[in-house]
């Protein structure tokens, strides 16, 4: 392949391949050469000092070329470098084998050609040249072989004269050069597919990485437009809220007890439109990496208490028992009261919702050393198997049908998730299908946000929590997350 068709850098590559190849060879004759004459003293012990000499000189040479591999005005001359450490190398060998052909006793052609053999293949694996390189590398070599040998075969008696094994030996040089000259094509084709499937790599990785900068400004742009949206909704809401409660406390003058009943529900909507606004921008904190925890010492019994209270009108709307049982150690963590509230509110709530008429919701908590378990159990209806996993995912609906029978925005389990994480708690549930729905309590978190016990949340069971138990049972959503 032609040099002046490559990429600059598809060639800097090669050279650097080169260069490092030029010194690989070198070392191997540095160390290999000087052994070889243990064979020169076997073989022919006549010229031992002879071929000691140019097998040294081999070497000297191998460390003059490595020298000036390590030089920069060398670094672009890698090819060079390692042609001419191989022609050096196997002209070496080929005086070699000469000098075993002419020894007195010898038996010409000497089997010494191997060692040009072991040189180019040597030369196949390491570098890579181009066609031409390869040619004129090769030719040189087989020449400097070839000439001497046929002459010497030519002038020796017929007595010691070998045609046979002369033929053979070149049969296989010839054939050895020929695979070499082939390989370096092939390594240089590899090479170049190689790289060109890491240049399209480079550039997929690039366009990868503009999309992905896109992908998070797209991201960015999304949140900031629900902070702004959700800020922007509050406003006008707060101004139908406001005259509303003014009607409710009769402020506005007297309505009538359905004119009344009318404006509380307007009035309880305008809140649950509130808090799902609220929990957006929330989502949106949490997102942005912007929400933080107002850390305070809570005991989670009163705490709880408190919560039960306020609920406890809409379970009796339903006639749905609500019941509450301690047990264990201390269950005072330090948490932030008002994300507490988003949390199991939302547990509550979608207990309620969830929960037949004359059902029951129970609320364990159970305290250890390490930890605290808060299980909200009901007997709701319960969430398919295939569902549960997916329930604390943003805006996920175990019922996503235009009939479903309960509403929801898949905002509230999602929420109540990231801020039992940011907590340093863990969550998760557990349900059969018109049975209940079931979570387990798990181990201590090592988040450093807790303080002297981090606590779990679950989202809930079919059975009662046994006393003292750490598999408790709690109710979250026990159809389509809130």
């Amino acid at each position: 392949m032609d040099k002046s068709h490559q990429p600059p850098a598809f060639l800097a590559t090669i050279r650097s391949h080169n260069l490092r190849g030029a010194r690989l060879i070198c070392l191997l004759a540095i160390i290999l050469v000087p052994l070889f004459s243990i064979l020169d003293k076997l073989v022919v012990d006549e010229y031992f000092l002879d071929l000691l000499a140019i097998r040294w000189s081999v070497v000297l040479a191998c460390v003059g070329i490595a020298g000036l591999s390590y030089r920069k005005s060398y670094e672009e001359r890698g090819a060079a470098l390692s042609a001419i450490a191989v022609v050096l190398i196997a002209l070496a060998v080929g005086i070699m084998v000469h000098l075993h052909d002419i020894a007195e006793d010898a038996v010409p052609p000497s089997n010494y050609y191997a060692g040009i053999m072991l040189v180019v293949t040597a030369a196949t694996l390491l570098v890579i040249w181009t066609v031409r390189e390869s040619v004129l590398v090769i030719v040189t070599i087989y020449l400097f072989y070839f000439v001497p040998t046929l002459l010497i075969q030519i002038s020796t008696p017929s007595s010691r004269f070998d045609w046979k094994t002369f033929v053979a030996n070149n049969f296989f040089l010839v054939a050895t050069l020929l695979v070499s000259l082939v390989a370096h094509r092939f390594q240089w084709a590899a090479k170049w597919r190689e790289y060109q499937a890491n240049e399209q790599v480079e550039k997929s990785n690039s366009e990868l990485e503009k999309a992905n900068s896109r992908l998070k400004d797209l991201d960015r742009y999304k949140t900031q437009f629900f902070a702004n949206i959700t800020h922007e909704l509050k406003t006008p809401l707060t101004l139908i809220l406001a005259p509303t409660e003014a009607i409710l406390r009769n402020e506005l003058g007297r309505f009538d007890e359905q004119q009344q009943e009318y404006f509380r529900r307007i009035y309880q909507n305008g809140l649950r439109l509130m808090r799902l606004i609220s929990d957006l921008l929330d989502l949106a904190k949490l997102e942005d990496s912007k929400l933080r925890l107002k850390l305070d010492d809570v005991d989670l019994v009163e705490y709880l208490n408190g919560l039960l209270e306020g609920i406890r009108p809409l379970a009796e709307r339903k006639s749905i028992q609500l019941e509450m049982s301690v047990t264990g150690h201390d269950s005072t963590i330090s948490a932030d009261r008002h994300r507490l509230e988003q949390i199991f509110v939302n547990f509550l709530s979608n207990a309620v919702k969830f929960t037949g008429e004359g059902g029951q919701i129970r609320v364990l908590v159970e305290g250890t050393h390490d930890d605290v378990h808060i299980c909200v159990q009901d007997s709701g209806v319960g969430i398919p198997a295939d569902k549960v996993a997916s329930i604390f995912e943003r805006f996920s609906q175990v019922d996503g049908s235009s009939t479903r029978k309960y509403g929801g925005t898949g905002i509230g389990l999602a929420l109540a998730r990231e801020l039992t994480q940011l907590h340093g708690g863990t969550i998760w549930a557990e349900s059969d299908l018109g049975v209940g729905t079931e979570a387990t309590s798990v181990t201590k978190s090592s988040n450093a946000v807790l303080k002297p016990a981090p606590w779990q949340m679950i989202a809930e069971t079919k059975e009662p929590c046994p006393s003292g138990g750490s598999n408790c049972p709690p109710a979250t959503t026990s159809g389509s997350s809130q």
